[in-house]
């Protein structure tokens, strides 16, 4: 995958990553299918054209993109109650999803190409709370920047919750505890704006979720794998008793 990438090395795969690509290269590249691939590199350089090309993995819609690469993990006790919490990740920035973007390459994207996509994304994180009875969604994009330095890309990282309207203090928490981390950036409140976009303020769907709790920086090693029992560890938290 991407991830193996030469510069993630040593961060997103190691020597015995290494050691299989190599052996499965030796198997593949002798089919009709590779010669046109003249090494590994070639294979991961075409990949994340594919994978990273953001008008191309949104025209497959928020929804498919939340569900393509997701996780559910459960967490009891959180606070008396059992948690469920869905991770979604996707390979396109949140700041475009969300229309967060400071980036004039991106803002294009949203300007020229699509619209509503915060709305979008808020009605495909609802769909998968009710659908899996979930409290919370957490989406982690990664994705490629283009570097100033001449490189071809640099790999970022991006993240957005939103859940069910009475665990707003929770959510709230947990971007607390998760920017503890190196090099995470503040989180932004991002809100639906109901006259803006003709919303009826009845809506249901805006009255049992909370806002988006968007984070625009994150260090690429806070991967779901590695983000995740950071979460763990700050709903355990809330499971222990406190001195009164």
């Amino acid at each position: 995958t991407a991830a193996c990438a030469a510069k993630l090395f040593g961060t997103r795969w190691s020597s015995p990553d290494k050691e299989m690509m190599t052996a499965l290269w030796r198997r593949v590249s002798s089919t009709w299918q590779m010669h046109a691939f003249g090494s590994p590199e070639d294979i991961l350089k075409g990949f994340g054209r594919i994978k990273f090309d953001i008008p191309r993995q949104l025209s497959l819609g928020i929804s498919a993109l939340m569900r393509a690469d997701y996780k559910c993990f459960l967490y009891w006790n959180v606070c008396g109650q059992e948690l469920k919490v869905g991770f979604g990740a996707l390979t396109v920035p949140l700041s475009v999803v969300l229309q967060a973007s400071e980036s004039s390459r991106e803002a294009a994207v949203n300007a020229e190409t699509f619209a509503n996509l915060r709305d979008e994304f808020r009605g495909a994180a609802e769909s998968l709370i009710k659908e899996q009875s979930l409290g919370i969604v957490v989406a982690l994009s990664s994705y490629h920047r283009p570097a100033s330095n001449g490189d071809e890309y640099v790999l970022e990282r991006q993240m957005a919750l939103i859940g069910k309207k009475e665990l707003q203090p929770i959510i709230q928490g947990a971007v607390c505890f998760v920017s503890r981390q190196p090099g995470v950036s503040e989180a932004q409140v991002l809100r639906v704006d109901q006259k803006a976009r003709g919303v009826d303020s009845s809506d249901t769907t805006l009255q049992s979720l909370t806002d988006i709790f968007f984070v625009s920086q994150m260090p690429v090693r806070l991967s779901r794998k590695v983000l995740e029992p950071i979460f763990r560890e700050y709903f355990a938290c809330l499971s222990r008793p406190h001195a009164t």
